[in-house]
C-alpha cells in the first residue's frame, strides 16, 4: 500500500461529518487496519467516531463483510447447517457460561454446533476458559476441529487462532475506554461460516441492526435475543429465566419477525439474578458438569435449557421455544447432552 492508501484521513473527514461509510468503505478502512502499517492516531480517532456516531447497519456488515473475509475458514462437510450458541458478552452480570453449557444440550439433539469464542474480557469466564477447564483442547488444528464437528457433532474455534489479522488492531482497542464495532463483530464472523444462530446482545438496541446484518450475510436462520433482569439490574445476552425476552428471528427466506417470549409461562421456578452468577473458569466448569450430568434442576438447568431449547426450535427440532425447553430438559435427563462432553474429550485426547 503507498502512504495515500494507508491514510485513514479521509474516512475520518467523512465521520466527522456524521456521515456513515459504505460497506466498501469499511472494507478500505479494514485493509488499512490490518496491514499493520496504520497510523494508531488516526486508527483510534476513526473507531472513536464510528462509536461516538453509533455504527449504522451498512457499517457493521461491512466490517463483519471484511473480518469474515481475512478468517481462517473451516468447512465441516454437513448434511445441514452448523449451529452457533453465542453472545456478544458485555452484560456486566457475570452469569456463568450459559450459551457454551447449552452447545452440549444443542449437539445431543444431532445438529452440528460450530462455536466460536475467546477467553473471557467482560467476564472471568470466557467460552474458551470453560471448554479448557472442562477437558477440550482449544487450539485443534483447522483440520482436526472440521473433523470433529462431523464426527462428534461439536467443534470450537478459538478465535484469536482463525482472525490473526486482528493483532495489529488489539493494540488500538485496548487503549480505548470504551466498546467499539469490534465488540460486536466475533459473533457475526463464525469461521465456519455457521448458518443458524441463537445470538445474545446486551441491550435491544443492538437487536435490529444485528439482526439486519445477519440477514444481509446470508444466515439461514437466526434468534437475536435480549432478556429482561430482575432487580432493576437491565438487560442480559441470553434469554432470560427471570421473564420477557425480546426476540427478533432472521430467516433467510421470509426476513426478520419480531417477538416476545415469556419464561415464566413454562412454570418454572422463580429465581433471582444470584442464582445464575458464575466465577472463575474452574467453578463455571463445575456448574456445567452438575447441570450437564442432570444433578442440578435448579435455575442453572432452567437457563441453560431456555438457551439450548431455542437452538433446537432455530433448527427445526421443536416446533416453538417451550417445546425446545422440554426437550432440552430431556436430552439431560436421558445423559446424551453429558455423552456429547465425553466423546469430544476422548476426541481431542486423541487428537494431541
Amino acid at each position: 500500500m503507498t502512504t495515500e492508501e494507508l491514510s485513514l484521513k479521509p474516512y475520518i473527514i467523512k465521520l466527522l461529518q456524521k456521515s456513515d461509510l459504505t460497506a466498501d468503505e469499511v472494507d478500505a478502512v479494514f485493509s488499512v487496519l490490518v496491514s499493520g502499517s496504520a497510523d494508531p492516531a488516526q486508527a483510534a480517532a476513526l473507531l472513536t467516531l464510528l462509536a461516538v456516531k453509533g455504527e449504522s447497519v451498512e457499517e457493521i456488515y461491512g466490517f463483519a463483510r471484511a473480518l469474515r473475509s481475512h478468517a481462517v475458514r473451516i468447512a465441516p462437510r454437513l448434511s445441514e447447517p452448523a449451529m452457533d450458541p453465542v453472545g456478544t458478552g458485555g452484560d456486566g452480570l457475570n452469569t456463568f457460561n450459559i450459551s457454551t453449557t447449552s452447545m452440549f444440550v444443542i449437539a445431543a439433539a444431532g445438529i452440528p454446533v460450530a462455536k466460536h469464542g475467546n477467553v473471557g474480557i467482560t467476564s472471568k469466564s470466557g467460552s474458551a476458559d470453560l471448554l479448557r477447564e472442562l477437558g477440550i483442547k482449544i487450539d485443534l488444528s483447522a483440520e482436526k476441529t472440521a473433523e470433529s464437528i462431523e464426527k462428534i457433532g461439536v467443534g470450537f474455534m478459538f478465535a484469536p487462532l482463525y482472525h490473526p489479522s486482528m493483532k495489529h488492531i488489539a493494540p488500538v482497542r485496548r487503549n480505548l475506554p470504551f466498546r467499539t464495532v469490534f465488540n460486536i463483530l466475533g459473533p457475526l464472523c463464525n469461521p465456519a461460516f455457521a448458518g443458524r444462530q441463537v445470538f445474545g446482545v446486551f441491550h435491544r438496541d443492538l437487536q435490529e441492526p444485528i439482526a439486519s446484518v445477519l440477514y444481509k450475510l446470508g444466515v439461514e436462520r437466526a434468534l437475536v435475543v435480549t432478556g429482561t433482569v430482575n432487580q432493576g439490574a437491565g438487560y442480559m445476552d441470553e434469554i432470560s429465566p427471570f421473564g420477557i425476552t425480546y426476540c427478533i428471528e432472521v430467516h433467510k427466506d421470509k426476513g426478520l419477525r419480531k417477538f416476545e417470549f415469556d419464561a415464566r409461562d413454562l412454570g418454572i421456578a422463580k429465581c433471582t439474578l444470584d442464582d445464575i452468577r458464575g466465577g472463575v473458569p474452574a467453578e463455571n466448569a463445575q456448574i456445567a458438569l452438575r447441570v450437564l450430568g442432570g444433578k442440578d434442576r435448579t435455575a442453572v438447568r432452567d437457563v441453560v435449557c431456555l438457551n439450548a431449547g431455542a437452538g433446537l426450535y432455530v433448527a427445526g427440532r421443536a416446533k416453538d421455544m417451550a417445546s425446545g425447553f422440554t426437550q432440552a430438559v430431556e436430552l439431560i435427563e436421558s445423559g446424551a447432552a453429558l455423552g456429547v462432553l465425553e466423546r469430544w474429550r476422548k476426541f481431542c485426547d486423541s487428537a494431541m
